[in-house]
């Protein structure tokens, strides 16, 4: 499992947290990457998460990081089973946005 997270307080601590628990239940964490308040280009850490080999992205930001992972996760191909992330990516807003229409 890869875990990205906005670098904001609140986001660290909620990433630093959902780690903590995969670990502790015998999970792999290889890809564990902050990436600073306004990042619109997501595709360095994102193919750190494709060369590591996750099949699960777990994203912990705000709506545009949202947006932005799922964006250039479609342009990389990321080949994962499941991305996570907080409420902003059950946004209704989020589908037009990304392609998924």
């Amino acid at each position: 499992m890869g875990i990205l997270y906005n670098s904001l307080s609140a986001t660290t601590e909620i990433a630093e947290a959902a780690k903590d628990l995969l670990v502790k239940s015998g999970l792999e964490v290889p890809v564990f990457e902050k990436f600073e308040k306004g990042t619109t280009n997501y595709k360095p850490i994102l193919l750190k998460v494709k060369d590591a080999g996750c099949d699960v992205l777990l994203v912990e930001g705000y709506f545009p990081d949202y947006v932005g992972t799922i964006k250039d996760a479609k342009i990389l191909n990321l080949p994962v089973k499941a991305y996570v992330g907080g409420l902003g990516h059950r946004h209704a807003g989020i589908r037009p946005r990304t392609g998924a229409g």
